[in-house]
């Protein structure tokens, strides 16, 4: 069947046989974009392009793009064009599917749009390119699709780079006007280092990602949240959101989820992420560790007290501590006991799990370590290894994603 471009946003086609696009157009609301590359090298070393078309019925809203080989998903898109990399370890020898899909979120219907085969050989223990079967009902054209940077309002967005560690965004234009800039990282307005692949704005507020993080903030409010993946999100990628209904979805490689700021499940919190309060770079926190005589007061004193004590592993003084042993010196003040082991404290029975809200004095829990929240984006810890020693010292939240938090404190 002959292919039309269906609006100027579409520079690529794709052409489906009339059966397969009926069965597309239940659950896509605009025709997506795809590019399987001119052969089975550019495929392989990860040249996969997928976009949609702006134009549909409702925008697209909720209606996301999906990538698999076999039956492993490589990613899930909304609108804004993306490049996968598809890594040749997910292949081994023998015929491989490449599947393109749609998925609606609000509904969970699926509906394949294409299918390509891919045969891959073996040479010295890596996984070589043979050949690919040209999809019959995908047009294959290597041409750059443009990043779509326009938001449901008619807003445009765009990033900037102020310094190597510094990201402006910009949004002109939309419902209300005028030009809006936010910057991220040790020198902007808010200290997350994000770099936002992802933009969405709506009654709830202004939403930003990039592949491990969702920075959000209301409206007529001068400070943010972070929504950092934990549990079984925890290494997770985003790859888009959509704002709708007062809430953001989030599509990741690990399914999609849904956030409604303020109104978290009972049993699943804000559905794999931990939300974390962030406040412009010139704020300061007089008040969340609280005053010197209550428990907060007394944990923010004996943090301080240990800085710069040297990590020893299997340490409990200020002579040298690991990181359990210094999270059970400084709860001790407290009148709390932690299990010794970095393992225990993760499952100790006198803590709560944290699903919601991540609060003063929450401990962080990663395979083998744990780290003591201190407040708008900080943790203290013992940082170091056995072998080559490290000190107690406070980093960044956003450095990696905790696998559980424990609450101890009230």
């Amino acid at each position: 069947m002959p292919c039309k471009l269906t609006s100027s946003f579409a520079l690529l086609l794709l052409c489906v046989a009339p059966q397969v696009q009926a069965q597309a157009q239940t659950a896509l609301l605009s025709p997506p974009v795809a590019v399987f590359g001119k052969s089975a090298t550019r495929l392989l070393s990860g040249v996969v392009q997928i976009a949609l078309d702006k134009t549909g019925a409702n925008g697209g809203r909720g209606v996301f793009v999906g990538l698999q080989v076999d039956a492993k998903p490589l990613g899930l898109f909304d609108r804004v064009p993306q490049t996968v990399q598809v890594d040749t370890t997910v292949l081994s020898d023998g015929k491989h599917t490449l599947r393109l899909y749609t998925l609606d979120i609000r509904t969970g219907k699926e509906a394949t749009v294409a299918e390509a085969m891919v045969t891959v050989a073996n040479k010295a223990g890596k996984p070589v390119p043979v050949a690919v079967a040209k999809p019959t009902k995908v047009a294959i054209k290597p041409k750059a699709v443009p990043v779509v940077t326009t938001l449901a309002d008619g807003a445009t967005w765009s990033t900037g780079i102020i310094n190597a560690q510094t990201v402006a965004l910009t949004i002109a234009g939309g419902a209300g006007g005028g030009e809006r800039i936010v910057s991220f990282g040790p020198k902007g307005d808010f200290a997350v280092p994000l770099r936002p692949q992802c933009v969405a704005r709506g009654s709830s507020g202004l939403w930003v990602c990039d592949t491990r993080r969702v920075w959000y903030q209301p409206k007529d409010d001068t400070g943010a949240f972070v929504f950092v993946m934990t549990g079984e999100l925890s290494g997770a990628k985003i790859q888009s959101i959509v704002e709708e209904e007062g809430g953001v979805w989030v599509a990741t490689d690990k399914g999609v989820r849904r956030i409604v700021p303020d109104k978290p499940d009972e049993t699943r919190g804000y559905d794999g992420f931990l939300r974390v309060r962030t406040e412009r770079a010139d704020y300061v926190n007089s008040s969340e560790e609280g005053e010197a005589g209550n428990t907060h007061g007394l944990l923010a004193r004996e943090i301080e007290d240990w800085q710069g004590v040297p990590y020893v592993w299997g340490g409990m003084t200020k002579a040298g501590a690991d990181c359990s042993g210094f999270l059970n010196a400084v709860f001790k003040v407290c009148g709390v006991q932690l299990p010794r082991t970095s393992g225990d404290i993760a499952n100790a029975a006198n803590g709560t799990s944290v699903i919601g809200d991540l609060r003063y004095g929450d401990v962080l829990c990663y395979p083998g370590h744990v780290a003591v929240y201190i407040g708008n984006g900080m943790i203290a810890e013992a940082k170091g290894t056995k072998a080559k020693g490290g000190v107690v010292t406070k980093s960044p939240l956003w450095n990696r994603e905790p696998t559980s938090v424990r609450r101890f404190l009230p």
